[in-house]
């Protein structure tokens, strides 16, 4: 947030605007190095990155667009529920892809 802050400061409406867009992929890709980090720590499974990041992006993506109207500082919150959502889908589908490989085996 402090980035943004300092960048407000310059009234470059276009780097302003590049920073609020590059928001959602700074976040989402701390939502996936958390969930790499605790994957490989509990060594639960052995995923790579961006199959993660994608999950948590488009809901960062998503959740920013929606709340982007009710005003800029707003979208943190939007990409929090946004974020957490998209890892939560991503987790209910690999527990039923998990599940259709042991029904098949």
């Amino acid at each position: 947030m402090a980035v943004f802050f300092i960048a407000k400061g310059f009234d470059v409406l276009i780097v302003e605007y590049l920073l609020w867009a590059l928001a959602p992929v700074f976040t989402a890709s701390g939502f996936a190095t958390g969930i790499l980090v605790l994957d490989r720590m509990a060594g639960t499974r052995t995923a790579k990155f961006l199959p993660i990041f994608i999950w948590p992006l488009i809901g960062c993506a998503i959740g920013a667009i929606v709340v982007y109207w009710f005003g800029l500082m707003l979208i943190v919150f939007g990409m929090f529920v946004g974020g957490s959502l998209g890892m939560v889908i991503r987790e209910i589908a690999l527990r039923a892809q998990s599940i259709r490989d042991k029904q098949n085996t």
